[in-house]
């Protein structure tokens, strides 16, 4: 529970009478939220002064304004009113653990039927209420840079504030649970909800009753080290890349001549087309394809969304958590699909803007999710590509990238044994990788090799199935 230390700000934004009447409803006072985190409830009284049955919905939203983070909740609880009697009736809600203000705003609906949709003009009531939840004394050094997790994980509600990044650095650094909390002044159930949900999806292990993280936390010193190593990568991969372009060049004609692929740029149905536009093929498929998947995994399939969506993102095998803010973090977006009859790819050199709403199951490994994702920005550019043409042209292009990924591993291993982690797990290599593809995109483009093409964010459609494709 946040301590009665903590400044409490409540600001009712808008002027209510004690009831308010509305469609034969009068809605009475609610007292006023607690200034604590996780699962809350609101009463307010109703009555019905009609003759009919009434069915309410409830809303509540609650958004912050944090130090980095902005985390957002929504929930919608029903309620009956009976004819012509006073009900009290519960506002369901979530508080994230984020510091700063937070805009708490019910709504109450007068629906037709629970199962249709909610219409804004069904609303006869309203009520926002502001809440500061002020940051402790020693949550100060924590706050100083931010803290980074994989792509769209960092958006999954277990990890979208700031208390729940906190706690990753605090147990890494051998904290207990109840210094936690005493220190975060945190609700002691709500730390413990969190901390079971990471125990059963894998992130934690406990034992005796000590938890212990499954992946790497990298302090600032660690992840500034890791980025001059990732940039020095980067520079040996362009200079390789452009060594290459002939070779390339030369491949496509080769399978051009062997009718292997079209001469034609153009044809959408080709499985070779992508191979003509070089800011697809190199970003997407030369350094996460190829190079990435041999660096992070090796021969095992590189199956980052595995059992699990964007949407709803959990990745435990490729989790890391990473202080120091964007700059010792990479942009590029690669979720591939593997299923029975092909593969899909989704690519963006920064991470796209998805439309979650109403996705509230994880879409399994053959759902195809990537088809079924909604974009709030633009949508990807779609090709289709063709395996084993697309692995004799990285072939070529990647000629020698091997010793380069071999000194990367030797000099990213020295550095983790040298900060205390006794080996490189998978979410370390991807976030080291992150890094080096990041910064080698951006540099081809600065030497004028690449041309980036449109929104740097593209949708592959695989004609082959990949083979050795299973559950971890």
């Amino acid at each position: 529970m946040i301590q009665s230390k903590l400044v409490l700000a409540f600001l009712v934004l808008l002027s209510l009478t004690a009831s308010v009447a509305a469609q034969g409803i009068v809605v009475g006072d609610a007292e006023m939220p607690p200034l604590r985190w996780g699962e809350q409830e609101l009463t307010y009284e109703l009555t019905n002064n009609t003759e009919y049955l009434k069915f309410i919905a409830i809303t509540v939203n609650v958004n912050f304004k944090g130090s980095y983070l902005n985390p957002s909740r929504s929930t919608t609880s029903f309620a009956y009113l009976i004819p012509e009697e006073t009900s009290t009736i519960e506002a369901l809600y979530n508080v994230p653990g984020n510091y700063g203000r937070a805009e708490i705003r019910v709504e109450l609906y007068d629906v037709v039927d629970t199962m249709d949709v909610i219409l804004q003009n069904q609303k006869f009531f309203e009520q926002p209420f502001l809440l500061t939840f002020r940051i402790p004394e020693r949550m100060y050094d924590y706050l100083g840079e931010k803290i980074n997790l994989p792509p769209r994980v960092e958006s999954h509600p277990d990890f979208d504030n700031e208390f729940s990044r906190i706690l990753l650095l605090m147990l890494n650094e051998g904290r207990s649970v109840d210094e936690i909390i005493a220190e975060a002044k945190a609700d002691s159930a709500m730390v413990y909800a969190l901390l079971k949900r990471y125990v059963i999806y894998g992130y934690l292990g406990v034992k005796d009753g000590q938890y212990k993280l499954g992946f790497p936390v990298i302090d600032e010193e660690e992840a500034e080290e890791t980025r001059q190593l990732a940039l020095s990568i980067a520079d040996s991969l362009v200079n390789l890349v452009e060594k290459n372009l002939p070779a390339y060049w030369a491949s496509l004609d080769s399978m051009v001549q062997a009718g292997a692929m079209s001469d034609d740029s153009n044809s959408f149905y080709d499985g070779g087309t992508m191979l003509y536009r070089k800011h697809p093929a190199i970003s997407a498929f030369l350094l996460w394809y190829y190079m990435g998947r041999n660096f992070i995994t090796r021969s095992a399939p590189l199956l980052l969304y595995d059992n699990t969506d964007p949407c709803n993102a959990r990745m435990p095998y490729y989790m890391y958590a990473v202080q120091g803010g964007d700059v010792v973090n990479g942009s590029h977006f690669y979720a591939p699909f593997f299923g029975k009859t092909g593969y899909q790819i989704l690519f963006g050199d920064s991470i796209p803007e998805l439309d979650c709403t109403g996705w509230n199951k994880p879409q399994r490994r053959f759902n195809n999710w990537a088809q079924i994702l909604k974009f709030k920005g633009p949508s990807p550019e779609i090709f289709v590509v063709d395996t084993s043409i697309v692995k004799a042209a990285m072939a070529a292009l990647g000629e020698g990238h091997t010793s380069i990924l071999q000194h990367a591993y030797s000099e990213l291993f020295s550095l983790a044994d040298k900060h205390g982690h006794y080996k490189v797990l998978f979410g370390h290599r991807y976030w080291f990788w992150n890094l080096i593809a990041t910064r080698t995109q951006e540099k081809l483009i600065e030497n004028g090799t690449v041309t980036r093409r449109g929104d740097g964010l593209f949708r592959f459609d695989g004609k082959q199935a990949r083979t050795g494709v299973g559950q971890k």
